[in-house]
């Protein structure tokens, strides 16, 4: 019998230290790709509560867990549906532990590289 993963003791339930403090302490918006169980997501919520969260994780255990961190959470497939945001929208796009595991992550960084604001980092 297989049970879902708890997102306790899983991918991301646990806030890389490294990505958290590179993100901009003031960012309005920040997305998440690859999110996890939101653990990232929830860390930074406590720095910055009025930023708004959003987070990409296509397992559905952890995209619910993650869930209760981010104002939204999405499941598509990073390389074959595009962030729907606004050009210019995001001050943070974090990638960090997905471009190793996608077929094209130049594509990818080239497309959404438009999210970001004049100010916005790319963290990896």
């Amino acid at each position: 019998m297989s049970s879902a993963p708890d997102p306790a003791s899983t991918y991301g339930a646990h806030a890389n230290p490294d990505l958290l403090a590179r993100i901009p302490l003031d960012a309005r918006a920040v997305l998440d790709v690859g999110c996890g169980a939101g653990a990232l997501g929830a860390a930074f919520r406590r720095r910055n509560p009025a930023a708004r969260l959003l987070g990409i994780e296509p397992a559905p255990a952890l995209r619910a867990h993650a869930a209760t961190h981010y104002d939204e959470v999405s499941g598509e497939d990073i390389e074959s549906v595009p962030p729907r945001l606004d050009a210019g929208s995001l001050d943070a796009l974090i990638f960090g532990d997905v471009l190793e595991h996608l077929e094209d992550p130049w594509a990818v960084l080239r497309r959404d590289r438009a999210l970001l604001s004049e100010r916005g980092v790319i963290l990896i």
